[in-house]
This record gives C-alpha cells, sequence and structure tokens, in this order.
C-alpha cells in the first residue's frame, strides 16, 4: 500500500470518493498532515482556488463539496435557497466523518474501509434527514422551552416569599381609617352604644375624619359636563 495515496485511507475514500482524496492529497503534501487539521480547515481547503465551484462559494467549502455522496444529495451547482442552510449543516456534518475516517485510516484499525462504509450509511441517513426535516437528528436544532405566560382569566399562581413580600404586600394594602381602627377595639362589660358615643366624642379621632375628608375632596376631580376640548375657556367671563 502506497504511501500518500487514496489507498493508505480507504475509510476516506469510501466517504469522498478518489478524485477528492488526490485533490487533498496535492494540496495538503500528506496523510499524516491531513489528519491533523479540524474539520473546520479539512472543509475549507479548496475554496481559494480558482476553479472552485460555486456550490463551494456559497457553502465555504472546498473539495468536500465536490465528493459523490454530497453532490447526490445536495448537486454540484448552486444550492437551492430553500436547502442552503441544510447543505450548510450537511457539509459540516461531512467533514466530521472525514475527521474520524483519517484518524481510524491513521491507526489502522479499519484497513478494508468498513469503518467508512458505515459512516457512509449514516451520512446518507443525516443527508436525508436535512433536506426533508432540516436537522440531523432528534437533538439537533431543539426550540427552548416555552417561558410561561399569563393569560387572562386564569388563575394566577401564587409564589412564596419571605417577610419582605409580606411587608411589600402589606404596604400595598388599603390602611383602615381612624374610625375603623377605634371601633375595631371593644371594651368587655361597656355596652356598644356608650362606646360608640365616647368614640364620637373623642377629639383627636374627630380631627383625623376631618383631615381624611378633606383630602378626599381636594384629590376628587370635577366632572366634565361635555366632550368639547374648550368647555373651561368657553365658561370663563372676561
Amino acid at each position: 500500500m502506497a504511501e500518500n495515496s487514496p489507498t493508505s485511507v480507504p475509510n476516506l475514500c469510501m466517504l469522498v470518493g478518489d478524485a477528492v482524496v488526490n485533490k487533498l492529497m496535492r494540496k495538503v503534501g500528506s496523510v499524516a498532515a491531513l489528519a491533523r487539521l479540524s474539520d473546520a480547515a479539512l472543509r475549507h481547503i479548496g475554496m481559494e482556488e480558482d476553479g472552485a465551484s460555486a456550490n463551494g462559494h456559497h457553502l465555504r467549502a472546498g473539495y468536500l463539496a465536490e465528493a459523490p455522496v454530497f453532490v447526490e444529495f445536495f448537486g454540484d451547482e448552486c444550492v437551492r435557497a430553500d436547502d442552503l442552510q441544510a447543505a450548510r449543516k450537511g457539509i459540516a456534518v461531512f467533514a466530521r466523518k472525514c475527521c474520524l475516517a483519517l484518524k481510524t485510516d491513521i491507526s489502522g484499525s479499519s484497513p478494508d474501509g468498513a469503518f467508512g462504509g458505515a459512516e457512509l450509511e449514516k451520512l446518507r441517513h443525516s443527508f436525508e434527514l436535512l433536506l426533508t426535516e432540516g436537522k440531523v437528528s432528534s437533538t439537533d436544532t431543539q426550540a427552548l422551552p416555552v417561558p410561561h405566560v399569563f393569560v387572562r382569566g386564569e388563575e394566577v399562581k401564587k409564589k412564596r416569599g419571605g417577610w419582605k413580600e409580606l411587608r411589600k404586600l402589606q404596604a400595598k394594602q388599603e390602611a383602615p381609617n381612624p374610625l375603623e381602627r377605634a371601633v375595631s377595639y371593644v371594651k368587655m362589660g361597656v355596652s356598644e352604644d356608650q362606646q360608640l358615643q365616647s368614640i364620637i366624642q373623642r377629639g383627636d379621632l374627630q380631627a383625623q375624619l376631618l383631615k381624611s375628608i378633606t383630602k378626599a375632596v381636594e384629590t376628587k376631580k370635577r366632572p366634565r359636563d361635555g366632550d368639547e376640548e374648550y368647555d373651561d375657556l368657553m365658561q370663563i367671563r372676561l
């Protein structure tokens, strides 16, 4: 088996074909140098050439876009706009498979190319899923869980809170007026009429009630009789 020839990388040849392997070897120089590349670097080999295909330019890929298995599913010309995202995902998956095949060839664990053949079948299945569903597997491109949105009419879920939340809730509640606070205290052995008379005669309570009534009158808005914008101006007398 000659070194730096397609026969030295049988698993990679099963994936990309002899022609693409020869181009990769001429560009990089050796199998060892090719195996040291990452999947992204392997995918970009051949992009800078003048004769690079338009398909590879759109996919940001080089020689791998010319592989028979990739051309079978995505074509050798410009990829359609509908399939462009799927093709970009496909070329990324293809490059990762090629890296695995190269590592296997370097280790010599599958000299007959059986590993490459098995990966080729997986790759075909992935390409089919990409073209039909837009994803490689069931775990690919999964949406995030939808956050809970309160819908009007549904019962509000109560959340647990500490003393701070309790104090905030108590502060939001309307404070009782002075009369309600005074009536809430009950004296044992004294009739209700006597208690009520004593409460009404208290000077501090009368002052607080008068202050609350005055404040309510000041904050009350004057009702408008008409809907015209200049009703107030029409009532002014010079």
